[in-house]
């Protein structure tokens, strides 16, 4: 794929002229990669989705978030169009009750509530890292009272904590923190990466719907956006994620 190719199909994408500087930044980014066209596709499997990119972005944010998931996956590869995304689980979740909880909630495969909620993460397009831990504080030392799912933008990782002393409630309690800190983690993808994360239902409205929760949050409402839309939409695929851990 060439300069020109690249440029079309993202002018096609954000519906408007991209800016000089962005221009020579995919130039740049063209000649350090040596992607094809098929390449590309894969890399970027949004690109050239009008409707998509008009509503999940903003015209202007668009480019700059397909430029940074460029960046950043060839960056993570070592200039390879192929990324290595993982879900892991650090050494200190390794081996605990919420492990042993998480593994009985990913059992059914494509039929487990908590593997749907990862799976983008797993693809190869995707930018963000997960790690699940289990701590009573997280990576900037403030305290995790029962759960806690943290999202930075700088390292483009996605952080699951489960407090050492939610450990001692219920088989059931953990469950639920574990399938509500996933839900978050969820989110968090959509948001970044809306056209791979559909593991619960293709979300044609998603933008649209979370900008209004957003909205609500900001003028007053004690839940945040996030929870204002799981409890809105999400609660079925919750109930049956814990009805599973039953099964």
């Amino acid at each position: 794929m060439d300069y020109d190719n690249i440029i079309e199909l993202m002018d096609r994408a954000n519906g408007y002229l991209i800016s000089v500087k962005h221009r020579k930044l995919v130039e740049a980014l063209l000649d350090y990669s040596g992607l094809d066209t098929e390449e590309i596709k894969e890399l970027m499997p949004y690109t050239g989705n009008n409707d998509y990119y008009r509503t999940l972005m903003g015209v202007g944010s668009a480019c700059i978030n397909t430029l940074q998931d460029f960046i950043y996956t060839l960056n993570k590869s070592g200039g390879s169009a192929e990324s290595s995304p993982t879900v892991d689980d650090d050494p200190n979740f390794k081996g605990t009750k919420a492990d042993c909880i998480k593994q009985k909630l990913e059992a059914g495969e494509s039929n487990s509530i908590l593997n749907n909620l990862l799976a983008g993460f797993k693809l190869n397009s995707s930018v963000i890292d997960v790690k699940f831990y289990v701590d009573n504080t997280d990576y900037q030392g403030k305290p995790v009272k029962n759960g806690k799912c943290i999202y930075d933008p700088n390292t483009n990782k996605v952080s699951i904590y489960i407090s050492e002393n939610r450990l001692n409630k219920s088989s059931l309690e953990v469950a639920r923190t574990l399938l509500h800190e996933s839900f978050h983690a969820y989110l968090y993808g959509k948001i970044r990466q809306n056209a791979i994360h559909n593991g619960l239902a293709p979300e044609p409205d998603f933008v649209k719907d979370f900008a209004n929760y957003s909205e609500v949050s900001r003028k007053g409402s004690s839940n945040s956006a996030q929870h204002n839309y799981m409890a809105r939409m999400y609660i079925y695929y919750m109930k049956e994620g814990l009805e599973s851990f039953f099964y």
